[in-house]
Protein backbone atom coordinates (compact mmCIF):
# COMPACT_ATOMS: atom_id res chain seq x y z
CA UNK A 1 0.00 0.00 0.00
CA UNK A 2 0.99 3.69 -1.33
CA UNK A 3 2.17 6.03 1.70
CA UNK A 4 2.34 9.53 1.22
CA UNK A 5 4.08 12.06 3.09
CA UNK A 6 2.09 14.60 4.08
CA UNK A 7 3.42 17.20 1.97
CA UNK A 8 3.02 14.65 -1.14
CA UNK A 9 -0.63 14.78 0.05
CA UNK A 10 -0.98 18.41 -0.28
CA UNK A 11 0.41 18.78 -3.83
CA UNK A 12 -1.40 15.56 -4.68
CA UNK A 13 -5.15 17.52 -3.77
CA UNK A 14 -3.91 20.29 -5.20
CA UNK A 15 -3.10 18.99 -8.28
CA UNK A 16 -6.72 16.95 -8.09
CA UNK A 17 -8.21 20.55 -7.81
CA UNK A 18 -6.46 22.20 -10.72
CA UNK A 19 -7.52 18.94 -12.86
CA UNK A 20 -11.32 19.44 -11.54
CA UNK A 21 -11.68 23.51 -12.03
CA UNK A 22 -10.09 23.23 -15.80
CA UNK A 23 -12.59 21.07 -16.52
CA UNK A 24 -14.97 22.87 -15.30
CA UNK A 25 -14.06 26.01 -16.98
CA UNK A 26 -14.01 24.31 -20.54
CA UNK A 27 -17.59 22.81 -20.17
CA UNK A 28 -18.69 26.72 -18.93
CA UNK A 29 -16.77 27.83 -22.27
CA UNK A 30 -19.00 25.36 -24.87
CA UNK A 31 -21.78 26.27 -22.68
CA UNK A 32 -22.02 30.05 -23.67
CA UNK A 33 -20.41 29.11 -26.96
CA UNK A 34 -23.38 27.21 -28.16
CA UNK A 35 -25.67 29.42 -26.37
CA UNK A 36 -25.05 32.46 -28.06
CA UNK A 37 -27.75 34.31 -29.42
CA UNK A 38 -28.33 36.03 -32.75
CA UNK A 39 -28.77 39.70 -32.90
CA UNK A 40 -32.14 41.20 -31.46
CA UNK A 41 -34.52 41.74 -34.60
CA UNK A 42 -37.73 43.46 -35.12
CA UNK A 43 -40.35 40.98 -35.56
CA UNK A 44 -42.05 42.02 -39.19
CA UNK A 45 -45.02 42.76 -37.34
CA UNK A 46 -43.54 45.60 -35.00
CA UNK A 47 -41.77 47.13 -37.64
CA UNK A 48 -42.93 50.73 -38.13
CA UNK A 49 -45.10 51.80 -40.85
CA UNK A 50 -45.15 55.41 -42.86
CA UNK A 51 -48.17 57.40 -42.76
CA UNK A 52 -50.07 59.22 -45.35
CA UNK A 53 -48.43 62.51 -46.30
CA UNK A 54 -48.96 65.16 -48.91
CA UNK A 55 -47.45 63.87 -51.92
CA UNK A 56 -43.80 65.39 -53.12
CA UNK A 57 -42.94 66.00 -56.15
CA UNK A 58 -41.10 63.41 -58.10
CA UNK A 59 -38.91 62.94 -60.95
CA UNK A 60 -40.28 62.60 -64.34
CA UNK A 61 -38.62 60.10 -67.14
CA UNK A 62 -37.48 63.49 -68.30
CA UNK A 63 -34.17 64.62 -66.43
CA UNK A 64 -35.02 68.64 -64.39
CA UNK A 65 -38.89 68.19 -64.68
CA UNK A 66 -40.42 66.65 -61.49
CA UNK A 67 -44.17 66.04 -61.37
CA UNK A 68 -46.44 67.77 -58.79
CA UNK A 69 -48.62 64.95 -58.45
CA UNK A 70 -48.73 60.85 -59.82
CA UNK A 71 -52.34 61.54 -60.60
CA UNK A 72 -54.67 65.15 -61.07
CA UNK A 73 -57.95 65.35 -60.24
CA UNK A 74 -60.30 67.87 -61.97
CA UNK A 75 -64.11 68.69 -61.24
CA UNK A 76 -66.13 67.11 -63.72
CA UNK A 77 -67.82 70.41 -65.98
CA UNK A 78 -64.99 72.52 -64.43
CA UNK A 79 -62.57 74.56 -66.63
CA UNK A 80 -59.45 72.70 -67.00
CA UNK A 81 -55.50 74.53 -66.04
CA UNK A 82 -53.62 75.01 -68.74
CA UNK A 83 -51.27 76.38 -67.24
CA UNK A 84 -47.40 74.30 -67.04
CA UNK A 85 -46.91 75.82 -63.56
CA UNK A 86 -49.54 73.59 -62.35
CA UNK A 87 -48.69 70.04 -63.09
CA UNK A 88 -44.44 69.95 -62.89
CA UNK A 89 -41.78 71.59 -61.11
CA UNK A 90 -39.00 72.69 -63.02
CA UNK A 91 -36.52 75.40 -64.22
CA UNK A 92 -37.58 78.78 -66.35
CA UNK A 93 -35.79 77.93 -69.25
CA UNK A 94 -37.28 74.69 -69.09
CA UNK A 95 -40.85 75.58 -68.30
CA UNK A 96 -40.46 77.93 -71.27
CA UNK A 97 -40.37 74.77 -73.39
CA UNK A 98 -42.91 72.19 -72.67
CA UNK A 99 -45.49 72.13 -74.21
CA UNK A 100 -48.87 70.04 -73.00
CA UNK A 101 -51.56 68.13 -75.38
CA UNK A 102 -55.03 68.53 -73.64
CA UNK A 103 -56.85 67.27 -76.39
CA UNK A 104 -57.64 63.93 -75.06
CA UNK A 105 -58.92 65.35 -72.25
CA UNK A 106 -62.98 65.51 -72.40
CA UNK A 107 -64.16 67.41 -69.18
CA UNK A 108 -67.46 66.88 -70.12
CA UNK A 109 -67.15 63.25 -69.16
CA UNK A 110 -66.05 61.94 -65.75
CA UNK A 111 -63.20 59.27 -66.82
CA UNK A 112 -59.42 58.72 -66.49
CA UNK A 113 -57.68 61.03 -69.30
CA UNK A 114 -53.82 61.16 -70.35
CA UNK A 115 -52.32 64.21 -71.19
CA UNK A 116 -49.17 64.31 -73.13
CA UNK A 117 -46.06 66.61 -71.45
CA UNK A 118 -43.48 67.31 -74.46
CA UNK A 119 -39.69 68.50 -74.13
CA UNK A 120 -37.59 68.78 -76.67
CA UNK A 121 -37.54 65.74 -78.20
CA UNK A 122 -38.65 63.96 -74.83
CA UNK A 123 -42.41 63.25 -73.60
CA UNK A 124 -44.61 62.06 -70.34
CA UNK A 125 -47.74 61.34 -70.05
CA UNK A 126 -49.60 63.17 -67.25
CA UNK A 127 -52.80 61.08 -65.81
CA UNK A 128 -56.01 63.34 -65.07
CA UNK A 129 -59.41 62.04 -63.19
CA UNK A 130 -62.57 63.94 -64.25
CA UNK A 131 -64.92 63.25 -61.62
CA UNK A 132 -67.61 65.07 -60.19
CA UNK A 133 -67.01 67.37 -57.10
CA UNK A 134 -69.81 68.95 -56.67
CA UNK A 135 -72.60 68.51 -53.90
CA UNK A 136 -75.96 68.37 -55.04
CA UNK A 137 -78.07 71.60 -53.61
CA UNK A 138 -81.33 71.47 -51.49
CA UNK A 139 -83.65 74.46 -51.61
CA UNK A 140 -86.52 74.85 -49.34
CA UNK A 141 -89.48 77.14 -49.40
CA UNK A 142 -89.85 77.76 -45.91
CA UNK A 143 -86.36 77.60 -43.57
CA UNK A 144 -87.54 79.18 -40.40
CA UNK A 145 -91.20 77.62 -39.77
CA UNK A 146 -92.68 78.69 -36.66
CA UNK A 147 -94.94 75.64 -35.91
CA UNK A 148 -98.05 75.46 -33.47
CA UNK A 149 -98.26 72.23 -31.89
CA UNK A 150 -101.98 71.01 -32.49
CA UNK A 151 -103.55 67.66 -31.30
CA UNK A 152 -103.46 66.63 -34.37
CA UNK A 153 -100.24 67.85 -35.97
CA UNK A 154 -98.09 65.34 -37.77
CA UNK A 155 -94.15 65.32 -38.95
CA UNK A 156 -95.91 64.76 -42.52
CA UNK A 157 -97.24 68.00 -41.90
CA UNK A 158 -94.17 69.85 -41.10
CA UNK A 159 -92.15 68.08 -44.05
CA UNK A 160 -94.41 69.32 -46.45
CA UNK A 161 -94.32 72.89 -44.69
CA UNK A 162 -90.98 73.36 -45.59
CA UNK A 163 -91.14 71.70 -48.92
CA UNK A 164 -87.44 71.03 -49.59
CA UNK A 165 -86.24 69.40 -52.88
CA UNK A 166 -82.54 68.12 -53.94
CA UNK A 167 -81.21 69.22 -57.65
CA UNK A 168 -77.47 67.85 -59.21
CA UNK A 169 -75.79 69.38 -61.64
CA UNK A 170 -75.37 65.48 -62.87
CA UNK A 171 -78.19 63.62 -61.76
CA UNK A 172 -80.47 66.24 -61.58
CA UNK A 173 -83.56 66.36 -59.86
CA UNK A 174 -82.93 63.99 -56.67
CA UNK A 175 -85.87 62.21 -55.25
CA UNK A 176 -86.91 64.16 -51.72
CA UNK A 177 -87.01 60.93 -50.30
CA UNK A 178 -83.76 60.31 -50.60
CA UNK A 179 -83.36 63.78 -48.17
CA UNK A 180 -82.09 62.86 -44.42
CA UNK A 181 -82.21 65.02 -41.37
CA UNK A 182 -85.76 65.41 -40.85
CA UNK A 183 -86.88 64.85 -36.64
CA UNK A 184 -87.79 61.08 -35.44
CA UNK A 185 -90.88 63.09 -34.52
CA UNK A 186 -92.20 66.63 -33.72
CA UNK A 187 -91.17 68.22 -29.88
CA UNK A 188 -93.81 68.32 -27.52
CA UNK A 189 -92.21 71.64 -25.67
CA UNK A 190 -92.00 75.32 -27.08
CA UNK A 191 -88.24 75.69 -28.27
CA UNK A 192 -86.56 76.09 -31.44
CA UNK A 193 -84.36 73.50 -33.09
CA UNK A 194 -82.35 73.55 -35.72
CA UNK A 195 -82.41 70.55 -38.47
CA UNK A 196 -79.77 70.02 -40.88
CA UNK A 197 -81.27 68.51 -44.20
CA UNK A 198 -78.62 66.29 -46.21
CA UNK A 199 -78.99 64.50 -49.40
CA UNK A 200 -75.68 62.42 -51.48
CA UNK A 201 -75.31 61.98 -55.45
CA UNK A 202 -74.02 59.18 -57.55
CA UNK A 203 -70.99 60.27 -56.42
CA UNK A 204 -71.25 60.48 -52.77
CA UNK A 205 -71.14 64.84 -52.73
CA UNK A 206 -73.38 65.16 -50.00
CA UNK A 207 -75.24 68.67 -49.88
CA UNK A 208 -76.63 69.92 -46.62
CA UNK A 209 -79.32 72.67 -45.80
CA UNK A 210 -80.25 74.20 -42.56
CA UNK A 211 -83.67 74.52 -41.33
CA UNK A 212 -84.76 76.01 -37.81
CA UNK A 213 -88.49 75.21 -36.28
CA UNK A 214 -89.80 77.53 -33.67
CA UNK A 215 -92.28 74.73 -32.16
CA UNK A 216 -95.26 76.65 -29.98
CA UNK A 217 -97.97 74.91 -27.66
CA UNK A 218 -100.70 76.66 -27.70
CA UNK A 219 -102.50 78.17 -24.14
CA UNK A 220 -105.41 76.38 -22.91
CA UNK A 221 -107.63 78.73 -21.81
CA UNK A 222 -109.91 78.39 -19.04
CA UNK A 223 -113.79 77.53 -20.27
CA UNK A 224 -115.32 76.96 -16.94
CA UNK A 225 -118.49 79.44 -16.31
CA UNK A 226 -117.18 81.29 -12.89
CA UNK A 227 -119.68 80.40 -9.94
CA UNK A 228 -121.36 84.05 -8.71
Amino acid sequence: MLKFSKAEKVVLIGGIIVILLIVALGFAKKTLIDNKKEPFKVPESAETTTTSKKEEPKESDIKGIKLKKSTFVVGLNKKLSEKVSTYVEASDDIMKEIEIDFSHVDMTKAGEYTAKLTYKNDSIDIPIVVKDTTAPVITVANAQVVFTLEPTSTLEELITFVNATAEDDVDGVIASDQITGWPKELSDKNETVTYTLKVKDSSGNEGKKDITVQYIVPTTENTTPSEE
